[in-house]
């Protein structure tokens, strides 16, 4: 999802008697819930953001969607193995977005702190005149000052990047190897027609569809075996 163009925040805000149409709390809300919708309501119109979750019952939900664009739709008509709270109905939201063509195999760059040289980085935040932050009196400019911090990282913080690869992470590199062979031979055997090429790419073929079960099987082990030790392994 694009979240430059297309924004979508939702959650369990807990906000209830909460007009999100007209920014106003009910008269019978509580102080705190009031003050907590009002500085939601005020950040999602600097975003440009609206809420259309309701409920035809309760009149508010506490489940929300705030969104952007126009291509939603929210659906209550599910199946539900017990009767679902008022405030929290289960709902589906189907959201279309524009298909936009990313590049899969692109470089992701990101900085490697534990290479650091932080010696580099203190001697220049030490050395740096803070007075001018100490005495600023308007806070965005002094929050503009603390540049300085970001560009002292920068410097002392090295960049490194990683490139996507187009295969799935439970390939193993004997599986990679067939597959571009079984490619190779492939391309040959278009060129010239020869069966030697052909006997090639159909043999790797074999062993490709051989090798995947192999590596999926492993995967799913791995996942078994370290799922007390490694939960992230697992969602992944």
């Amino acid at each position: 999802m694009d979240n430059h163009n297309f924004r979508v925040h939702l959650g369990d805000f807990i906000i209830p008697l909460f007009n999100w149409k007209l920014g106003l709390s009910a008269a019978v809300s509580q102080y705190c819930s009031k003050l907590k919708g009002e500085a939601i309501f005020t950040s999602m119109c600097l975003l440009g953001l609206s809420q259309h979750n309701y409920s035809h019952n309760s009149g508010n939900l506490l489940d929300l969607v705030f969104y952007n664009f126009t291509n939603v739709s929210v659906n209550y008509d599910i199946h539900v193995l017990v009767s679902p709270d008022t405030y929290h109905l289960p709902f589906v939201t189907e959201v279309q977005l524009p298909i936009r063509k990313s590049n899969q195999l692109s470089n992701i760059s990101f900085r490697k702190y534990s290479s650091g040289g932080y010696l580099l980085l203190y001697n220049t935040l030490t050395t740096y005149d803070w007075s001018s932050l100490y005495n600023e009196t308007s806070f965005d400019t002094a929050v503009a000052r603390l540049v300085t911090v970001t560009q002292a990282i920068i410097k002392a913080v090295p960049t490194m990047s990683i490139k996507k690869s187009k295969f799935p992470v439970w390939f193993s590199e004997n599986l990679k190897y067939y597959i571009k062979k079984r490619n190779s031979f492939f391309r040959c055997f278009k060129n010239c027609r020869f069966k030697y090429y052909y006997d090639k790419f159909f043999s790797y073929c074999r062993l490709i569809e051989a090798t995947i079960k192999c590596d999926i099987f492993k995967w799913l082990k791995s996942i078994d075996s370290n799922l007390k030790t490694n939960l992230v392994h697992f969602w992944k």
